[in-house]
């Protein structure tokens, strides 16, 4: 596969199967992922993954903590900051975008905030 076939064939799942994926493919993926570059050459990820039981405790406490209404932290954005300007109606569009396909009208709120924490559910993946 070259880099533009790869780009092409990129896509973003939101549903998984329940089966585990072997101990071996996760330290391939893992170790592969280390090559990737990164800003700065900082390679600024840290990676836990979490399966069977820890994964089932980790997802029922946040699924504790957006009940009680804490406000979820992503850190995806260098020092967190909200997105501005373009960047800002992008993101807007896309989640219209998604809603739409998933037959969730904008004034859904429940509904909406019942997609978003599948987010928080690991989108049922193992792992």
């Amino acid at each position: 596969m070259n880099v533009t076939e790869a780009i092409e064939s990129r896509r973003s799942i939101r549903g998984f199967k329940k089966t585990p994926v072997p101990d071996d493919v996760i330290q391939t993926i893992f170790a592969a992922a280390q090559q990737a570059p990164s800003n700065c050459n900082t390679q600024p990820w840290q990676v836990t993954v979490v399966s069977g039981e820890a994964r089932d405790r980790l997802v029922a406490e946040f699924m504790q903590e957006l009940l009680a209404g804490k406000q979820p932290t992503p850190q995806f954005t260098p020092g967190n900051h909200k997105l501005t300007g373009v960047y800002r109606e992008r993101e807007i569009d896309c989640a219209v975008r998604y809603y739409q396909t998933m037959g969730i009208a904008r004034e859904d709120r429940d509904a909406r905030n019942a997609l978003s924490a599948r987010n928080w559910q690991f989108f049922d993946a193992p792992h």
